[in-house]
Formats: structure tokens, sequence, C-alpha cells
């Protein structure tokens, strides 16, 4: 379901991903200006009111885009949030062995500080808001 056709609906529980610098706000909008960007907050706005009782808003520290890794920022919609409001949830990890284009990723964990130290930067993270403190939309 897209955010434009989730106008005049609620959920208990809505989950919106890819709330990372470039995606959400997306790219062309942050070039075109102000009017653009006002335009992505009010839809993210539409998201997050449609939780009747559990928002979850979560984005990746890195993707594959493109061929490339792409390393991002959390969205301004999350930092422009009130701090009392989100709570940051890390995911429990097993780091394995990067698989080859098609290949299967190795099971043996490699514990080298070399390796998981860069990576565990990169996890990404999932921040929850409590909806009774969500801001009210001039």
């Amino acid at each position: 379901m897209t955010l434009h056709s989730a106008k005049g609906l609620e959920f208990p529980l809505v989950f919106i991903v890819g709330m990372e610098e470039g995606l959400f706000p997306n790219q062309r909008a942050m070039e075109e200006g102000p009017q653009q960007l006002e335009e992505e907050r009010r839809l993210a706005y539409v998201g997050m009111t449609r939780a009747e009782r559990q928002l979850v808003l979560s984005y990746a520290e890195s993707r594959r885009w493109r061929g490339s890794a792409a390393y991002n920022a959390p969205s301004r919609f999350i930092r422009e949030l009130p701090g009392r409001c989100l709570s940051e949830v890390r995911p429990k990890v097993q780091l394995t062995r990067p698989s080859s284009f098609g290949g299967a990723a190795s099971a043996a964990p490699l514990n080298t500080p070399a390796f998981i130290e860069p990576r565990l930067r990169r996890w990404r993270t999932t921040a929850r808001v409590s909806i009774p403190a969500m801001p009210t939309m001039p």
C-alpha cells in the first residue's frame, strides 16, 4: 500500500520502511526545493498518523543501490520528531561471511574486530514512535 492510498485509513500497527535521506524524502524533492520537500513531509505525516497504536519507522544504514553500497543518513522526518517519542531498537545479529552473487553465505561467523566494527556501524536501525505524543501538523 502506498502512503497516498492510505489517506483516510487507520491500522493498529503501521510500518514505514526506507526512512532514509534520498529515499524519503526522495532526492528529487530535496533538489527541487522547499515546496516539494514540504509535500514529502505532509506525506510522511499522513503515513505516521495512520497508526492507531504503534508506529515503526525503519531505515537501513547501508544498502545496495544500483550495484554499489549506499550509506544514507536517517530521514530528517525521523530526526524532526520529539526525542521523547522515539525508542531506538537495534537488531541482534550474527555476522557471517558475505556471499558472492548467486552463492550461499558461510554460516561461520567472523569475529575479528577489523571485520565486525565497520559492519556494526552500518546495521539498520528502527525507531518506534509513541502515538499519543505525536506532534500535530499546522
